[in-house]
């Protein structure tokens, strides 16, 4: 693929403490990571819909903040609810 057409996918800029993240979340970012360095959009953004729908899981059951939520989909989307 031209370099000129990629799409950087994943906000580097944003830091996100990983030891804050449930297993399977940190589970489903090493996927997105795998899936954007091979540049596999489709695979990528399917993963990142079932890391949206999980951490939000955490969300609504405490475990996670809502702003730790927006900043994963910041990092890995760019897209909020």
């Amino acid at each position: 693929m031209d370099k000129d057409l990629f799409h950087e996918m994943i906000d580097r800029s944003i830091e996100i403490d990983l030891s804050k993240l449930p297993k399977s979340v940190l589970e489903e970012i090493e996927e997105l990571e795998k899936f954007h360095a091979a540049r596999d959009w489709f695979f990528y953004d399917l993963k990142f819909d079932e890391l949206e729908m999980n951490a939000k899981k955490y969300v609504i059951n405490g475990t996670m903040s809502e702003s730790l939520y927006k900043k994963l989909l910041a990092k890995y989307g760019g897209l909020y609810d």
